[in-house]
């Protein structure tokens, strides 16, 4: 029998994940809210960009240099026009103040304002607490539902000392992996942020392979309810729209303005369904079945062949009859069970 060159290896659209691996985005209408600018401070106009295009979280690089907060991913390199102060947080008070004490004058959502630490540490975060107390009512998340919510990542301290800090102080935490907190350091997590790279092989043109797509919906089974984004992911709109389409809560970007009105309009613009097709060649010989995990975790994965158990984690295009074959990929660790159904197709 003939066996044509290629495999199309496309995404059903059936995908069972338990319920917590929804539990991201939940019932909350796709928006700008979506987007987390990337590295605010080096677009054209930091912070005003941001939020005009109405993001739902801001980020800043900042250094402490003598008693001073600037803002700079280089802190032997300042500019004293460049303070947090002047640059982030007095903006945010006068426009917090002007839309009636919210963050938003058209929005029924707030933005996060995230704090990478370059120099200062602790110090750093104390120099903040006290710039915003003559305003703490904007920022004091503890009390005030619709307040700026501060979230510090870089140099921040070890979750061991979380609790120290007043409540409205959160912090970014950089693995999916929670089991070695405590509830109470998990309630002080604003964010999880993740590097692309280490979970996913995906370029720019490419759509996301089938385990990749398990890859990201394992993650987010493990985070819950704690907002992820991905860091270093293509920043185009077939990531935006795949990263939505799985549940991410925020969608790292450069793009502000074109990616937040991407989102507004997501009801609109989305594709039909989602479709993920890999064509691979005859003569690329082995191709992989693996998740990508770089953690450690109990874990039992195990796919199969139109419904038979497979041994080893691969294929080979060449040994499959030509047709269509289905392919269910299941990944169960101690606390969630991911199942992909994909299927193939040799012509």
């Amino acid at each position: 029998m003939k066996i044509d060159s290629k495999i199309i290896l496309s995404l059903a659209l059936s995908v069972c994940l338990s319920a917590s691996s929804m539990a991201q985005r939940g019932n909350k209408p796709y928006n700008a809210g979506m987007i987390h600018s990337h590295n605010d401070y080096s677009q054209s106009s930091p912070y005003t960009g941001a939020y005009t295009a109405r993001v739902g979280s801001i980020e800043a690089d900042i250094a402490l240099v003598g008693d001073e907060l600037y803002v700079t991913h280089d802190p032997a390199n300042t500019n004293t026009q460049r303070t947090l102060k002047k640059l982030y947080l007095d903006p945010i008070v006068t426009n917090y103040r002007e839309n009636g004490n919210k963050a938003y004058p058209d929005r029924d959502y707030n933005y996060a304002l995230v704090l990478d630490i370059k120099s200062g540490g602790v110090n750093a975060i104390n120099k903040v607490i006290t710039l915003i107390a003559d305003n703490l009512d904007v920022f004091d998340t503890s009390s005030n539902p619709n307040a700026i919510k501060l979230i510090f990542t870089g140099g921040r301290p070890a979750p061991a000392v979380w609790g120290s800090f007043p409540k409205y102080i959160w912090f970014d935490y950089s693995s999916p992996d929670l089991s070695t907190l405590s509830e109470e350091q998990k309630s002080r997590i604003g964010m999880i942020s993740l590097q692309a790279s280490s979970y996913l092989k995906w370029s720019s043109v490419a759509p996301m392979t089938p385990l990749e797509y398990a890859t990201v919906k394992g993650v987010i089974g493990r985070t819950g309810k704690i907002p992820l984004r991905f860091w270093e992911a293509p920043d185009v709109k077939l990531t935006w729209w795949t990263l939505a389409n799985l549940g991410v809560a925020f969608i790292n970007s450069d793009q502000v303005a074109n990616a937040a009105e991407y989102m507004d309009n997501y009801n609109q613009m989305r594709y039909p369904a989602i479709d993920i097709a890999t064509i691979y060649d005859k003569q690329a010989g082995e191709q992989p079945l693996r998740l990508l995990r770089p953690y450690s975790e109990t874990i039992s994965e195990q796919w199969k062949l139109d419904g038979q158990v497979q041994s080893v984690p691969s294929f080979d295009p060449a040994s499959i009859s030509s047709g269509k074959h289905s392919v269910e990929y299941t990944v169960q660790t101690d606390s969630e069970l991911t199942v992909v159904r994909t299927h193939f197709q040799i012509q």
